[in-house]
């Protein structure tokens, strides 16, 4: 398999599994499937930054594989920031 094929593997695997804790019944299968989202998740930046350095040019490199490590962590702190906005209003649920 592919490296995109692997990718794209990965955020379905992601992205269903989050998508199912929400209509967990209880804290097993909550568990099952938060368990599950992370393998999705966690085999995303090996394969993000292997292609990132294969296709960015040589004098920046570094600095893309850079800047694309640091979007997980900008789009986490711009999710509090929405839901410190959002749950107010519209609760938690």
């Amino acid at each position: 398999m592919g490296r995109k094929k692997m990718i794209i593997s990965c955020v379905a695997l992601f992205g269903t599994f989050t998508l199912l804790t929400g209509y967990a019944q209880g804290p097993v299968d909550f568990a099952i499937y938060r368990f599950a989202a992370g393998l999705g998740l966690g085999g995303n930046p090996p394969l993000l930054d292997v292609l990132t350095s294969e296709y960015s040019p040589k004098s920046i490199k570094n600095i893309m594989v850079g800047v694309m490590f640091s979007g997980y962590s900008i789009g986490g702190i711009l999710v509090s920031l929405l839901g410190m906005k959002v749950i107010p209003d519209l609760g938690w649920q």
